[in-house]
């Protein structure tokens, strides 16, 4: 290595996440930049024949799952990996270790501290990786739900009477939710103490901790906050349609940024980013999820220190001209950056469309004032099963228009389209 190369290793949890991070520039740049860029993976993400131009070097660890920390990458191999390309010796300050996914920063975290080389410790990257922990600490900074560690084996011991506890002492109905995944995955809606069977369902899917939290009425938004070595540098907001547990009760859900102007967005801006700094953030985008209730009061639901799912980088950069990917990724591996967001007079939104239970008869798309894209991951005869989280949607839809008002219109009107319909002998 080179004294003048900076080598930057990338965790990915997702294929998702890897095929994005592959459609940026700063990669293609890479030699012209001073950087040596590495993949670190695992089996369980993509196969051991992949390849990306994106990286130098590539490395696909067989994966090491746990029901404490899901991301699947072996920590020792990991560390195994740095030293094999940069050399027993290596100046610890021209390596970076960048995570890129929700269940990598601990995995990140730990090579760093296990080879001395600068970067986010274990117990600051755990503050962005467990739910429970995380409202703790940031609870003096901002409004968060009545929250509670779930108690299995009270549970498993006397679950009807267990629920009812927490209902009394969260409200009628509370949420659990496993404290260290994505996506929704293992999120459910307790309304009463018949919801056992339900919960036993998702704790048996998931084995790590979960867990029961206030359930917030109102409206959600999420927000991601651009930070530059703990100074925050741009804001963007976005309003959801709906939650995952409706995409589980057949609803389309997706999100639409809102404008800068926007006062509802600017409290949901500054209590994201009051929940960021509560974190310890450095550098980098964080994506955080908020309610609002019906009197305009935040409450802050939780946070993440990476790029948003769904098709938000895509949105951001119709509406404002900025690719918050790219600015992540750019500012995590110290290379320069532009920034000048701009209102473009282009407002769009992207939408999940779940899967039914059933044989698929037909696809369908609703008329309406903007311009649509659709795409389908299931076709007609498929036989699917009801999406349980955002990672399998039957659909992505992109909708754009220059009328903000016209856009939100067709935005509610995705909410309950049917876009897809089964054989009534499925």
């Amino acid at each position: 290595m080179s004294e003048k190369q900076r080598v930057v290793f990338y965790f990915f949890d997702s294929a998702s996440s890897i095929r994005a991070f592959g459609r940026l520039e700063f990669p293609k740049e890479r030699q012209a930049l001073g950087l040596t860029t590495v993949c670190i993976t695992s089996d369980d993400v993509v196969g051991v024949d992949f390849s990306s131009d994106a990286f130098d070097h590539l490395f696909v660890l067989p994966a090491q799952p746990s029901p404490y920390d899901p991301g699947c990458i072996d920590v020792v191999a990991a560390a195994e990996c740095v030293t094999r390309v940069c050399g027993p010796d290596f100046d610890r300050n021209s390596v970076t270790v960048v995570s890129c996914g929700e269940y990598t920063p601990l995995a990140a975290a730990q090579v760093c501290e296990k080879l001395g080389i600068p970067g986010a410790s274990v117990s600051e990257a755990n503050g962005f990786r467990d739910k429970l922990a995380m409202k703790h600490a940031v609870a003096s900074a901002v409004t968060v739900p009545k929250n509670v560690p779930f108690d299995r084996e009270r549970f498993r011991r006397e679950p009807e009477a267990y629920l009812d506890v927490l209902l009394g002492e969260l409200g009628h109905p509370f949420i659990i939710k496993p404290t260290n995944m994505a996506s929704s995955s293992g999120v459910r809606k307790v309304h009463t103490s018949a919801s056992a069977a339900d919960v036993r369902a998702a704790l048996e899917a998931n084995q790590g901790p979960f867990e029961a939290e206030e359930f917030i009425s109102g409206e959600q938004y999420h927000c991601e906050t651009l930070y530059h070595e703990g100074r925050r540098i741009a804001s963007f907001v976005s309003r959801f349609n709906s939650s995952m547990l409706d995409m589980m009760s057949g609803r389309t859900v997706g999100s639409l940024p809102v404008p800068p102007a926007d006062p509802v967005g600017r409290e949901v801006a500054e209590c994201a980013h009051r929940a960021s700094v509560a974190l310890g953030v450095h550098s980098g985008v964080t994506h955080t999820e908020a309610m609002v209730r019906p009197d305009g009061s935040v409450v802050f639901i939780e946070t993440a220190n990476r790029a948003p799912g769904g098709d938000v980088v895509g949105r951001y950069v119709e509406a404002f001209g900025v690719d918050i990917l790219e600015v992540d990724q750019r500012i995590k591996s110290g290379v320069p950056y532009e920034l000048d967001p701009v209102e473009r007079g282009r407002y769009s939104f992207w939408a999940y469309v779940p899967k039914p239970d059933g044989v698929i008869a037909e696809l369908r798309l609703p008329e309406l004032s903007g311009a649509v894209e659709v795409k389908w991951f299931v076709e007609v005869g498929e036989k699917t099963s009801r999406s349980t989280s955002f990672e399998e949607p039957a659909g992505l839809l992109l909708v754009t228009g220059d009328d903000y008002a016209r856009v939100s219109a067709d935005f509610a009107a995705v909410l309950d389209f049917p876009f897809i319909t089964v054989r009534s002998d499925s």
